[in-house]
């Protein structure tokens, strides 16, 4: 997989630089130097695997495969038990939420709140004073806004009021938690801070750990950041009945549509729209449904918590840490 996507990226830098090469020959009338890209060669020998052979793989190394309810449900009450041991609030926040948004890991990782953010009106003093230019979340609108996407559009979504909920509970903790921690005035800004003094990033960077471990905990190995979104779509679709172009907008999937402004009715169409997918997957749950469920929503009968097993000591040396801080 690792050669393949490298000799795909190299083709499509030689891509780039066709493009250029031509528009620069007319300009200078003469003939292109470089007419043909030869990294297409690998695709004409057949040196790609087939989507077929890529099917069986994934199949066969439980690749590429969303969980069922079921799934869902056991996942949950796992990482529900883990959020509370350990300091790891944090990480079981950042994949709940990644579950309830069906986003991608790179796109929440650096949210900020909202209100420390340059209000309307006001010219911001930097790049990261300034709303169009960062990934925000907005507790009083109900709402969130990833700046970088991978389809390069900004994406807005409501939020719903059990992700509100978990949400609130967060900005309380971090108040209290740093209330007298000067030096974590950078971090005290991001939805998902880093715990790491070392930090460069200043936010959450990597939950692969914490995701192998709760997958392990819940019988569930194999499953990937990729997967978590992928179970939010199926659930969209399958569960929800959501109608194919209202998943694509959720999922903020490629399309001529811009999902960074909606009318006041396409608004409350989607907000309707996640809020029905966010109650299918914390039903699945029944402790995290419980505890998260709004205000006059039912309680559900509820199976005892989920006892986490023994932490397993690593063997050997500890794993490198990363850019972010995280380990």
């Amino acid at each position: 997989t690792a050669t393949e996507q490298t000799f795909r990226w190299a083709s499509v830098s030689v891509e780039h630089v066709l493009s250029l090469e031509a528009v620069n020959a007319q300009s200078e009338g003469r003939q292109p130097g470089l007419l043909a890209n030869p990294f297409k060669t690998l695709v004409h020998l057949g040196c790609y695997r087939t989507r077929a052979e890529l099917e069986t793989e994934w199949e066969k190394n439980r690749m590429r495969k969303p969980m069922d309810l079921a799934e869902v449900g056991r996942f949950l009450e796992a990482l529900w038990a883990k959020r509370f041991v350990n300091d790891n609030d944090t990480g079981c926040d950042f994949i709940l939420l990644m579950l309830l948004w069906g986003c991608r890991k790179s796109e929440h990782a650096g949210l900020v709140w909202r209100e420390i953010l340059a209000p309307e009106g006001r010219e911001p003093k930097s790049p990261q004073d300034d709303p169009f230019k960062v990934s925000w979340l907005d507790l009083s609108e109900g709402a969130l806004r990833f700046h970088k996407t991978k389809n390069q559009r900004p994406h807005k979504l409501p939020l719903g009021p059990c992700a509100q909920k978990l949400l609130q509970m967060r900005q309380a903790a971090q108040s209290e938690r740093w209330a007298n921690k000067e030096g974590f005035v950078k971090k005290r800004r991001f939805v998902f801070p880093a715990q790491s003094e070392a930090s460069k990033a200043g936010h959450y960077v990597n939950s692969n750990d914490l995701l192998e471990r709760l997958a392990e905990e819940a019988g569930l190995p194999g499953i990937t950041q990729h997967d978590i979104r992928r179970t939010f779509g199926q659930i969209a679709l399958n569960h929800a009945g959501l109608q194919p172009h209202l998943v694509k907008r959720l999922l903020n999937h490629a399309s001529g549509d811009v999902t960074d402004r909606y009318t006041q009715a396409e608004w409350g169409m989607v907000k309707e729209a996640i809020t029905k997918v966010e109650e299918i997957i914390l039903k699945a749950a029944p402790n995290v449904w419980n505890a998260l469920r709004p205000d006059g929503a039912e309680e559900l009968p509820a199976p005892e918590p989920h006892q986490l097993k023994p932490t397993k000591p690593r063997p050997g040396r500890p794993r490198k840490q990363l850019a972010g801080g995280e380990v």
